[in-house]
């Protein structure tokens, strides 16, 4: 949840990008469930093994980089979430070199409660 609202802050049209096709039912679920059905740009999940995949940090980062380079080209997305524990690090340096918002769901639920909690 905390990882939507981010992505979807100030209107930005957003994407997921995953490793485990498992998650897109349960993730459109909950945008759908949070309202922001319509800032939805795409769900972008990679075809490869996500455990061999998770197993070579330089490949993960390539084919999540690829993701979102699609999901920014094709889908206008303006902000992008990579989803998984498991993608934090890929994810980080994604971040350092996107012309995007690259949102990481554990952050931003640490950032969301670090709010609640202090006001």
């Amino acid at each position: 949840e905390a990882s939507i609202r981010a992505a979807q802050a100030g209107g930005r049209r957003f994407s997921f990008v995953t490793t485990t096709p498992l998650l897109e039912p349960a993730i459109r679920e909950r945008v759908e469930t949070l309202g922001c059905a319509t800032s939805l740009a795409s769900i972008r999940i990679s075809t490869d093994d996500p455990v061999r995949l998770t197993s070579d940090p330089i490949a993960l980062e390539q084919r999540l980089q690829a993701l979102v380079d699609l999901c920014v080209a094709v889908d206008g997305a303006e902000a992008v979430i990579i989803g998984g524990g498991p993608l934090a690090k890929a994810a980080r340096a994604i971040a350092l070199k996107s012309s995007v918002a690259i949102v990481e769901p554990v952050p931003a639920a640490v950032a969301w409660m670090a709010r609640a909690i202090c006001r």
